[in-house]
């Protein structure tokens, strides 16, 4: 039961902080807004309708007693009434009491249970109370003896308006200070919007923009610092990575040549041939060290592109030294990528595919879930597919399904290592599914 009340209170919460933080500023204005409204209502309003509905009745009851034991003229009570009490006469010699009147507000429920107290109190006579008008005046009709006697009470002498003016001010002061309340908190959020924008591109391998400074609370500015930081050491470390293998590439490739050119010049023999062989593998190698230390070239800058027609591009550029292509590519794929490192991903993909299938699928559309809405691409072929208990070892550098470490039969063992690299570089994920056409799927999300 606890765990479903946490579930539910989880949905219905907002997940932006801007509104959160709007929500723990509000609620607590908004609880004392209305338990202050009650009390007052219920306390003290009451208590000075009261007050007023008392003092109202026992003028009509007693001018009521005037009317009906005829020690005054009636126009000389009448007169005293309007002049000195504010309270209008209308005598209807033979008439009875109409019906009882029924509310429609409120406020009329709340003053007709005022003057219904104090006539209560005050009167044993039956009486009718009309307040369908209640804003310009009440009437309040007493059954004498031979008729009734009608009353007209101003409202201002019922109940007071200071009762609006001090619930308009409390309303209205309420949300000023909530609106206050919520531009600056826009302002206090806008920092870490931006540092969280910032965050994201970067792990899309989307170069932050040059106006990104850190700014905001002292705690927001220190993170931010951090983040660039961080960013430094890693565009850093990469650089480093790629200089130094190229440097090493570059090292190794002078002996290999001069050794190239020593065996071209010695009589040919299965020998000679061995050894050419090795040192074309060994230079195999050394190209898949460099694209794998390569991957995700960070100096790429990333562009808008639709992969619903970028992705069959690549598929023709490629499909004479391909098996057959089926695609199955969803309109409006719009997506910032580095269209080069993306490429070279799929490329490597693609050609495991065919090398171990006959015919290749590529389907690829938008999965719209709220928040985190994302591309998904499946690449699927007809082979013979890979244990599932492989499928996390196939990603890592140098690892090949097959054993023998033969490069006829595959290469170095980098290019899903180097595919997977530059998937995550454009913050996305990438795995092995087992394909419905009997062969291995491979499934890349990339966020949008």
């Amino acid at each position: 039961m606890r765990y479903t009340a946490n579930k539910i209170l989880k949905h219905l919460m907002p997940r932006g902080l801007f509104v959160r933080s709007l929500l723990i500023l509000i609620t607590p204005i908004v609880l004392i807004l209305s338990i202050t409204s009650i009390v007052f209502v219920d306390n003290h309003w009451n208590r000075v309708s009261d007050r007023f509905a008392e003092t109202v009745i026992g003028e009509v009851m007693w001018l009521s007693d005037m009317v009906e034991s005829s020690r005054w003229e009636y126009t000389d009570i009448e007169g005293y009434g309007r002049t000195h009490l504010e309270l209008g006469l209308k005598y209807m010699d033979g008439a009875k009491l109409p019906s009882p009147y029924k509310d429609h507000g409120s406020w009329e429920r709340i003053i007709r249970k005022s003057l219904t107290r104090a006539l209560e109190k005050k009167s044993l006579r039956d009486y009718r109370i009309d307040i369908s008008n209640y804003k310009e005046a009440i009437y309040i009709k007493i059954q004498l003896e031979n008729g009734v006697l009608e009353f007209e009470i101003p409202a201002r002498r019922v109940f007071s308006s200071s009762t609006y003016i001090f619930l308009i001010w409390m309303v209205v002061s309420a949300i000023l200070f909530m609106a206050i309340a919520a531009i600056f908190m826009r302002n206090q959020i806008r920092p870490i919007r931006a540092l969280a924008k910032a965050t994201e591109d970067y792990g899309k391998g989307i170069e932050p923009d040059d106006s990104f400074k850190p700014y905001g609370a002292r705690e927001v500015r220190q993170a931010a610092r951090a983040f660039l930081e961080m960013k430094a050491r890693i565009s850093k470390q990469v650089s480093q990575r790629t200089v130094m293998l190229a440097g090493v590439s570059h090292d190794l490739r002078t002996p290999l040549t001069r050794l190239k050119l020593g065996l071209s010049m010695l009589p040919a023999s299965d020998d000679i041939a061995d050894m050419k062989q090795d040192i074309t593998d060994m230079e195999k190698m050394i190209d898949g060290y460099l694209n794998f230390a390569r991957g995700a070239d960070i100096e790429e800058k990333s562009e808008e592109h639709d992969l619903s027609a970028w992705i069959p591009s690549i598929c023709d550029k490629y499909k004479s030294t391909l098996n057959p292509i089926h695609l199955d590519i969803a309109d409006d794929l719009n997506i910032r990528i580095r269209a080069n490192a993306l490429e070279r991903a799929f490329m490597n993909i693609i050609n495991n595919a065919h090398k171990y299938g006959s015919e290749i699928w590529v389907t690829a559309s938008k999965v719209d879930i709220p928040y985190t809405p994302y591309i998904e691409i499946h690449i699927e072929d007809n082979g013979s597919g890979i244990d599932e208990e492989k499928w996390e070892d196939v990603f890592k550098p140098f690892y090949r399904v097959d054993a023998s470490r033969n490069t006829q039969t595959g290469g170095v063992g980098l290019g899903l290592s180097i595919a997977q690299d530059i998937i995550l570089s454009h913050g996305g994920k990438i795995n092995l599914e087992n394909s419905a056409h009997g062969g291995l799927s491979v499934c890349i999300h990339l966020p949008l």
